[in-house]
């Protein structure tokens, strides 16, 4: 692939310090508080493995949660065990995941082709919004598509240099499985198979015995679980996976969208990256350069995993992030020979970007209620700066990479003040810690409302909590259902009136109705506090 290896090395060197200073901007929004939703639920699940000792079975708010595999939260309670515990410490994990697909982009794009466009490809890797959000987010996806890279890496190593290389093929799958459970092997199997049926791979090559010897190993808490409680395989391989993707699983918590709904989140989160993936996936159809195999392998690798999310009725904004790589390795493909007109349309896209923060800052243009929050940001110099940015290209087009990945950082910047300036939005830190100092050793935790809302409330406080007029909630369901006595953790308003004539109690909620739901059962607060969405109210002893 020799027009890979003709490109200058004298840039290598400014990729990779602009693509070291964006992951540096990364580890510092690493340090704000951790969010509700998904990373309030796995850190406690941490803490509560390590409180405990008990590793093999985690535990969500006092109730079995298995809708995961353990293996983050073993790497997330080790990290809280060797450094305390503290936000930042929680992702770092997922950060060093974030790293390792990094520095693993590199060096095995290196192996293929010249050090200044393995460079180029890391720079794409870490300018993508998808890459900056979920390496700080203490979430699986990111470790997953690590593991999962490593693992395609490995294959393709072993078919075109030593076959000893199957072997780490088989770990890093075998790890993606305990990572985020049979979605590894499904979505490498997508891949890997029809790569092998092409190539005419021989099965005796694979190193077949060492694979299922590692899948043995892997499965092993698998098959413990599908022992000690009865449900858990129906519940896991059967709900949450098969019935997740036919869009019928019980107590859905999955966003669903169009069929299209995998193309739009592309040109949103891999912006403005996106257009040079278009430009340089149809140069590899026109030139036919998918009889190449490296680039066969990228289509396949790419377009598999696009296909099997956007067919799946069960989604999510994150999903396609086990694509970044051949997406990454495409862009910078397209990105060789950049033609005017992706020039002009930037430059276009920037001049109406500076317009619609005028128009939204004269109220020209208002924004949704959900999107209210974007008023406290500086709209007109971040878009002025990615004009700028857009415009200096289109006068000289050889600093038109430095100039996306400039446009990049200023669209980093701007979310991370966008979290920043609407913090108790996103996490109830805050509204937890002031509680805290008002909880006696009596004091019951409540919680009204979706759990994973107000789910970061049980971490800080370092208390369980009730859950008040919330009997499906998605993320408990499963653990109730096992309790043989709901009540222990799910009540109602006649249950809570009773329970206040015996403790003090606090709830945290995102719920201003449960105001009118007092009033109606005669239950007074002694200090209701508001931060941001979150309302905390204190009870004192009836």
């Amino acid at each position: 692939m020799s027009y890979f290896k003709n490109l200058s090395r004298k840039t290598a060197t400014y990729y990779l310090l602009i693509a070291a200073f964006i992951f540096l901007l990364i580890v510092l929004f690493s340090f704000r508080p951790l969010g509700d939703d998904n990373e309030g639920l796995y850190a406690q699940i941490s803490i509560y493995m390590l409180k405990h000792l008990n590793f093999l079975t985690p535990r969500l708010d006092g109730l079995v949660y298995v809708e995961k595999p353990p293996l983050l939260y073993w790497l997330t309670a080790l990290s809280f065990a060797l450094l305390g515990k503290h936000d930042f410490v929680a992702r770092l994990p997922v950060l060093s995941s974030g790293l390792f697909l990094l520095v693993g982009s590199y060096f095995f794009s290196k192996r293929l082709f010249s050090k200044t466009f393995a460079s180029l490809i890391v720079l794409i890797l870490v300018c993508q919004i998808c890459f900056a959000a979920q390496a700080s987010l203490l979430m699986f996806d990111m470790p997953l598509t690590a593991l999962l890279s490593a693992s395609m890496f490995s294959f393709y190593l072993g078919y075109k240099e030593n076959n000893k290389f199957y072997k780490l093929f088989w770990i890093f799958l075998v790890l993606g499985l305990l990572m985020k459970g049979p979605v590894a092997i499904v979505l490498t199997s997508l891949v890997v198979l029809p790569f092998i049926f092409m190539k005419k791979i021989k099965i005796r090559d694979l190193q077949i015995g060492f694979g299922v010897l590692t899948f043995a190993i892997g499965s092993i808490w698998f098959l413990i679980m599908s022992i000690k409680i009865p449900s858990f395989f129906e519940y896991y391989f059967i709900n949450n996976h098969i019935l997740r993707f036919l869009g019928k699983m019980q107590v859905n918590d999955e966003i669903t969208g169009p069929i299209y709904f995998y193309l739009v989140r592309l040109i949103a989160c891999d912006f403005p990256w996106f257009i040079l993936f278009f430009l340089g996936t149809y140069l590899c159809f026109t030139r036919k350069l998918y009889k190449n195999d490296f680039i066969l392998f990228m289509m396949l690798w790419f377009f598999t995993i696009f296909v099997f999310f956007s067919l799946s009725k069960g989604k999510a904004n994150y999903y396609l992030l086990p694509a970044i790589y051949p997406f990454a390795f495409i862009s910078a493909y397209g990105s060789l020979k950049i033609p005017k007109w992706v020039l002009i349309f930037l430059l276009t896209i920037g001049t109406l970007l500076v317009i619609g923060a005028i128009a939204i800052k004269l109220h020209i243009l208002q924004l949704r209620s959900d999107g209210r929050l974007a008023y406290k940001l500086p709209l007109i110099y971040l878009t002025a700066s990615i004009f700028l940015a857009y415009l200096v290209i289109f006068l000289k087009r050889d600093f038109a990479i430095y100039g996306i990945a400039v446009s990049n950082i200023v669209i980093f910047i701007g979310l991370f003040l966008y979290v920043e300036l609407n913090q108790n939005y996103f996490t109830t830190k805050y509204a937890s810690l002031w509680a805290k100092k008002r909880i006696r050793t009596n004091t019951i935790l409540i919680q009204y409302g979706p759990y994973w809302r107000t789910s970061t409330s049980v971490y800080y406080i370092g208390k369980n909590s009730l859950l008040l007029n919330d009997f499906k909630d998605g993320d408990l369901y499963y653990g109730m259902s096992l309790l043989k006595n709901k009540k222990e953790k799910f009540i109602n308003f006649i249950d809570f009136k009773h329970l206040l004539k015996k403790h003090p109690a606090v709830i945290i909620t995102t719920k201003s109705r449960i105001f009118k739901k007092l009033s109606h059962y005669n239950i007074e607060p002694s200090i209701i506090k508001k931060f941001g969405n979150k309302i905390v109210i204190v009870f004192r002893q009836m």
